[in-house]
């Protein structure tokens, strides 16, 4: 190509290309051209735009896609060269061309690849024939052609490598952060370590406290009265170092949390300010903290647990002793001293039960006769306080109801008289 005419080698490509090219163009017009990443040429006269072109060779491909800009067929490349007004017509449609890659599509990558393909291709052919012309003719046909060519790719590469350049600048700033967020949690990391290790430790001993408690149940259920102090004070002793047992491994746990919660506070506005350049360039942002908390939150709920087992144990085995005690002391006083025990039971039982008979009763006099109730408010009363009593009669049955038979007496003699009395109340309700 570079040794026969430019426009010769176009017709060629736009031949190979012929059905992706829109019809009617102007040939007196130059050319956009797009070429996606799996090839093929889609051309478009300039007066439409490099964005249909671009639409074109997107619709058949796939990214980088390649574009350049093409003078008219009618002219040739000599006469591109030597014309000032063709040239500055051409380097406009390469401007065109590259702004609307730079900020239409925003394809940095797309824009690389055109310098780097048949953009650059186009230019540098240009500036070999230049070369040529130069070294045919003695004079200086268009002046400072070939700095101009230079400056002009310098002026394009130039967003391209500033753009890089401050992407590079922005991504060491945010791995400097990472870096030294990383170094500040360093000793946390080997704080964490030790409060594994001291959980492992105090998690080993639970079987142990265990076997313990055990030992303990079974000194209180054999003890006896020389020995039960002993033995109370025993489970005592256990359940509290049971409970003070964890207490440097809890307090060690909150300090670290605290620190790993302040590390992420001054992690997240250290970082803050390159949050939106990671999130563009889909870089995930590291998350250092969130697995140790929920670990000691695991640890911290387990040494909870474990003291309210602990406690719930002690409770229940003192509970124990306490009605072990009263019973060792009744069966040492003697079978008198068991009979009175009894005895004092059942006279407060049988009072109990007498206050709140005679209660019940009491409500019934109060009111008054049957016939004074019917269609009253307190009907409906009366008729609960009779269920109630006569609820009571099957535990009042005569020779069956021990403690209760002084409550009882009285109430045999009215459960007829009531029944009758709750049936008139019943056959009336609602008249």
């Amino acid at each position: 190509m570079k040794s026969k005419p430019f426009f010769r080698a176009a017709l060629l490509a736009a031949t190979g290309a012929l059905s992706s090219c829109f019809p009617g163009d102007d040939p007196s017009l130059g050319q956009f051209c797009a070429s996606p990443s799996e090839g093929g040429e889609y051309c478009t006269s300039t007066k439409r735009g490099p964005s249909s072109a671009w639409a074109e060779a997107k619709a058949h491909g796939t990214l980088p896609i390649q574009m350049w800009a093409e003078w008219p067929e009618d002219v040739t490349r000599e006469e591109v060269i030597r014309s000032r007004s063709k040239l500055d017509a051409w380097f406009a449609d390469i401007d065109e061309v590259l702004f609307y890659l730079r900020v239409n599509a925003q394809s940095a990558e797309s824009y690389r690849a055109s310098m780097d393909g048949r953009l650059g291709d186009l230019l540098r052919q240009a500036k070999s024939r230049q070369r040529q012309i130069l070294s045919e003719e003695p004079v200086d046909a268009i002046g400072n052609f070939k700095a101009a060519l230079a400056e002009k790719a310098n002026a394009e590469k130039d967003p391209l490598v500033a753009e890089i350049a401050i992407d590079k600048q922005a991504m060491s700033a945010a791995r400097s952060v990472l870096d030294g967020a990383k170094e500040d949690a360093s000793p946390l990391g080997a704080a964490y370590k030790n409060l594994v290790a001291e959980y492992s430790s105090y998690r080993a001993t639970e079987a142990v406290e265990t076997a313990a408690y055990e030992k303990l149940a079974g000194d209180a259920s054999t003890t006896t009265l020389d020995t039960i102090d002993d033995v109370e004070k025993a489970i005592l002793n256990a359940a509290k170092a049971a409970s003070a047992k964890p207490n440097d491994l809890v307090l060690h746990a909150l300090e670290l949390s605290a620190e790993i919660q302040q590390f992420e506070l001054t992690s997240e506005e250290a970082i803050a300010p390159h949050t939106e350049f990671m999130a563009a360039h889909a870089a995930s942002m590291p998350d250092m903290t969130s697995g140790a908390e929920r670990s000691i939150n695991a640890m911290l709920g387990y040494v909870e647990q474990r003291v309210k087992r602990s406690d719930k144990t002690a409770t229940s085995l003192v509970t124990g002793l306490v009605l072990r005690r009263h019973a060792l002391a009744l069966l040492g006083a003697g079978p008198d001293a068991g009979e009175d025990a009894m005895a004092s039971r059942s006279a407060q039982a049988s009072a109990a039960f007498q206050a709140d008979t005679g209660a019940l009763l009491a409500q019934l006099d109060e009111a008054g006769a049957t016939e004074n109730a019917l269609g009253s408010p307190d009907a409906a009363k009366r008729r609960r306080t009779l269920k109630t009593l006569l609820q009571l009669k099957p535990l009042c049955t005569e020779g069956s109801s021990s403690f209760r038979e002084a409550a009882c007496k009285p109430l045999r003699q009215r459960f007829a008289a009531m029944a009758a009395e709750l049936d008139t109340l019943e056959s009336t309700e609602g008249l």
